[in-house]
């Protein structure tokens, strides 16, 4: 009996979600360090901290999604980023919303935000395979 390992779909959503983790890593270390800095070096409020470094982690983690984890070399960067800017944008707004208040709630906002990130990687990972990323012809 074959193992479901075997299977090309799993295997490919297996590799994808490693690398997509990588890549979610990357953004998550761009997002936590400008949050950081941000806040603790240049004063301003965790609320404004988060819609700044979270912008700057998109614009990465697109371009390490596109080339590393689903490997699309389509030179659609327009239509993509837009579709891209769809999906994070909601993201965004869930992460940012979700970060918000769990700060207003009591918890440290350094731990807010990593729950606000945890939420939104499987919405994340979900649209960008089938929706942002998918090559045409449906490959």
């Amino acid at each position: 009996m074959r193992s479901l390992f075997h299977h090309p779909f799993v295997r490919q959503h297996v590799s994808q979600g490693l690398r997509f983790a990588v890549c979610g890593g990357i953004g998550a270390t761009v997002d936590f360090s400008l949050l950081y800095l941000l806040v603790q070096m240049l004063g301003l409020t965790p609320y404004f901290g988060y819609v700044g470094s979270t912008s700057v982690a998109l614009v990465v983690v697109f371009f390490a999604n596109k080339h590393f984890t689903f490997r699309n070399h389509e030179r659609r960067h327009r239509e993509q980023f837009l579709r891209f800017l769809l999906v994070y944008g909601v993201g965004f707004l869930f992460n940012v919303g979700i970060a918000s208040f769990l700060y207003w709630s009591g918890v440290h906002y350094m731990l807010a935000k990593v729950c606000a990130i945890a939420v939104i990687a499987f919405w994340n990972y979900a649209l960008s395979h089938g929706f942002v990323f998918r090559k045409r012809g449906g490959g």
